[in-house]
């Protein structure tokens, strides 16, 4: 999954790389993180942007788009929720 954070969640090749079925997949990955595939790889692109926030100057589009976000606005939604504030906010605070 770190490997592969600007690109679409794929669970089947997820699972078949770690020798399961997808159901088994996705039960094991609940069981050991806590939380869904889909959760965990959310959480590690908004690490990734808080990341590149903090550490470089991109814009934040082009953040979006190195975490596979399509648009800032997909990535600001989903920042406000997790985060609970917007990305340039984030910026301005640390």
């Amino acid at each position: 999954m770190h490997d592969r954070i600007n690109n679409n969640l794929n669970l089947e090749l997820l699972a078949d790389e770690a020798g399961l079925s997808t159901f088994h997949f996705l039960r094991s990955f609940k069981y050991s993180t806590g939380l869904s595939p889909y959760e965990y790889y959310t959480w590690l692109r908004i690490e990734k942007a808080k990341s590149l926030l903090r550490y470089s100057e991109l814009p934040v589009q082009d953040i979006s788009h190195k975490i596979g976000y399509k648009s800032s606005q997909a990535l600001a939604r989903l920042f406000q929720k997790h985060v609970g504030c917007s990305p340039n906010q984030y910026r301005e605070k640390i």
